[in-house]
């Protein structure tokens, strides 16, 4: 029978123990020890000896440790272990599987007083959040993590940091993700702590927010500086992560040839180890970037190989992230049937889900109606552009605010067209004023 689990004391699990089994404390402590003895211990009035303990717990016939402790034996191990598999099980899109792991083994962590491995569960709950576009919910798992990271080593609380940081730049704050993630590695290097591994993501995860900030030099220095340290860094899974993380973020600014080198290297090991959202996001940067090359044939077969490595992977949103790719090549390449088919299943994939996947689906399929002259274009980009207002994406907002009031004009509506180009003048000068 296992020890009860909390917090109690060793002699609370003691009487707890014998009660349990109908024993009288005599019968506990024959033959070796009086019932005396064993009443001080229950008591709290005497700490057990290592062979009086022994004793008692062959007597209870528990095991020693689990009996000292109150922890199931090995439980941080089976945690560690359980909570690993759901960490792989959301970054393959089942997050709904991740999720449940994660809340059971939070709740056993913590009655057990297993901080570590509380802070490892908070981690997958962020990273859940996260794959469902719900920074704030992200936020809050990745901020509860830190606090328990608190007094423990500084490179263990990498995943949380970064984290944190991703989730401040979804809701606008890029300024305070620069300072969490400036101010960790500050700490990192005052203190000494040589530690690549922690440097390399804090540096990966800086590049993506400096750009946004507009310091596109100090980008550079740490794309440069994450790529310098994956000599010293041993798992090739977190080398793989960073070189995706890095061409995502260089490919924004068109340093085409650094991004696609990272892409090939992130793919090579990600195809290795059968991380197929991760293969088939670089295939979707490819797309990416061959399309704003005009390479548009190239650019779609790179996007159907994302669409066909996904369909097979419960990743529902990554999958409608693909599909709404895909289906803006087919926009440009004139083929509105197969865009606007595509664009209605990524729609629905997302539900009812109010993130940046949805504003650019939707986005998508109000472009395909506006050069088909549907009215329904019209309420289709005005959704998408609330949509894109509400996650802080004011760029992305006044872009399908321009789309629209091009549309109005084509449909003789010039008054509307009008309000719709001053409401997008609006949003990129609030987009302005946030990167100052």
């Amino acid at each position: 029978m296992p020890v009860a689990s909390g917090p109690s004391s060793i002699g609370e699990r003691i009487r707890r123990l014998r009660v349990m089994r109908g024993m009288t404390q005599r019968e506990l402590a024959a033959p070796e020890y009086s019932d005396a003895y064993i009443s001080q211990i229950e008591a709290g009035r005497r700490m057990p000896r290592r062979q009086a303990l022994r004793h008692i717990a062959g007597r209870l016939g528990v095991d020693i440790d689990e009996l000292a402790t109150g922890h199931p034996r090995h439980a941080h191990v089976h945690i560690a272990l359980a909570l690993e598999a759901a960490r792989r099980d959301a970054r393959s899109g089942d997050v709904d599987a991740a999720e449940s792991i994660a809340r059971e083994h939070a709740a056993e962590a913590a009655t057990l007083g297993l901080r570590r491995a509380e802070a490892h569960a908070e981690e997958v709950l962020g990273l859940c959040d996260e794959r469902r576009e719900r920074p704030e919910g992200a936020l809050a798992h990745f901020r509860r993590a830190l606090e328990l990271w608190e007094r423990e080593p500084l490179p263990l609380r990498v995943e949380a940091v970064t984290g944190a940081a991703r989730c401040l730049h979804a809701l606008g704050d890029v300024p305070y993700a620069l300072h969490l993630l400036e101010s960790y590695v500050w700490r990192l290097e005052r203190d000494g702590v040589t530690d690549p591994a922690a440097l390399m993501r804090s540096y990966s995860c800086m590049v993506g927010r400096l750009f946004a900030a507009g310091r596109y030099d100090r980008a550079l220095e740490a794309a440069a500086t994450a790529i310098q340290l994956e000599a010293r860094v041993a798992d090739p899974e977190q080398v793989a992560a960073m070189h995706l993380d890095v061409a995502r973020s260089l490919l924004l600014r068109d340093h085409v040839e650094p991004a696609l080198e990272s892409l090939r290297r992130a793919e090579d090991v990600f195809s290795q180890v059968g991380r197929v959202v991760d293969v088939a996001y670089a295939h979707m940067a490819r797309g990416v970037l061959l399309a704003r090359e005009r390479r548009l044939g190239d650019a779609r077969a790179e996007l159907e190989a994302a669409v066909a490595l996904l369909e097979n992977v419960p990743a529902r949103i990554d999958l409608a992230r693909a599909l709404t790719e895909s289906a803006r090549i087919d926009r440009l390449l004139g083929a509105l049937g197969d865009a606007r088919a595509a664009l209605a299943r990524a729609v629905a994939l997302l539900g009812d889900a109010d993130g940046r996947s949805r504003a650019r689906a939707l986005r998508e399929l109000g472009l395909c109606e506006a050069h088909d002259r549907v009215p329904d274009a019209e309420r289709t980009l005005r959704h998408a552009a609330e949509l894109y207002r509400d996650v802080g994406e004011r760029v992305e907002e006044a872009a399908t605010l321009r789309a629209l009031g091009d549309f109005l004009v084509a449909s003789g509506d010039p008054d509307g067209a009008l309000g719709a180009y001053r409401q997008g003048l609006e949003a990129a000068a609030s987009a302005r004023d946030s990167v100052r």
